[in-house]
């Protein structure tokens, strides 16, 4: 775990982003917590590589058009537009 960020460090961003915050050490707290979870993220990032299966063309399945009814078997065309029950 990273060391707590100071109230010297919070004042420093605090300037460069040019926003005024009275009570620094409201937010401590809440910028230690994003030090942590960055450093997670990090430690995360190099953890492993993912690697895709390559698969050959030949063996993949043939696409077959399938008509489906079920969720949409409840639909109903009128005047050109799709109609769906009423919702309570």
């Amino acid at each position: 775990m990273s060391a707590k960020v100071s109230i010297e460090e919070a004042e420093r961003i605090a300037r460069l982003m040019r926003i005024e915050v009275d009570d620094h050490e409201v937010h401590m707290d809440e910028a230690q917590k994003m030090i942590v979870y960055m450093e997670i993220l990090d430690e995360a990032a190099g953890a492993e590589e993912y690697s895709p299966r390559v698969v050959p063309h030949s063996e993949l399945r043939e696409d077959k058009a399938v008509p489906f009814e079920g969720a949409l078997g409840c639909l109903r065309i009128r005047d050109g537009y799709v109609r769906s029950p009423r919702l309570s």
